[in-house]
């Protein structure tokens, strides 16, 4: 699977074959509405007027992977995520 993988991704297949659709012109356009949903579900909570849909648990696992990332680019290996977590 992949984040916005539909009929208008504009990916051409080993075999040579095209997407049925018309791809997206830009990253923007494709991702536009999930930026609107995330902007307006930020600013709601910002405002109080929901809970952060994102747990202090999500933040961690970010931190993770962000860590992980950073020391695979810098060791030039892969990282385990039990490495960053000790």
């Amino acid at each position: 699977r992949a984040v916005g993988l539909d009929p208008r991704t504009p990916l051409t297949s080993a075999e040579g074959l095209q997407p049925p659709g018309e791809p997206w012109p830009d990253f923007v356009t494709r991702f536009d509405a999930a930026y609107i949903a995330e902007m307006s579900a930020f600013l709601a909570a910002a405002r109080g007027e929901r809970e952060s849909p994102c747990t202090v648990q999500d933040a961690l696992a970010a931190l993770y992977i962000a860590e992980a990332a950073d020391l695979s680019r810098r060791a030039d290996r892969p990282v385990r995520l039990l490495e960053v977590t000790k």
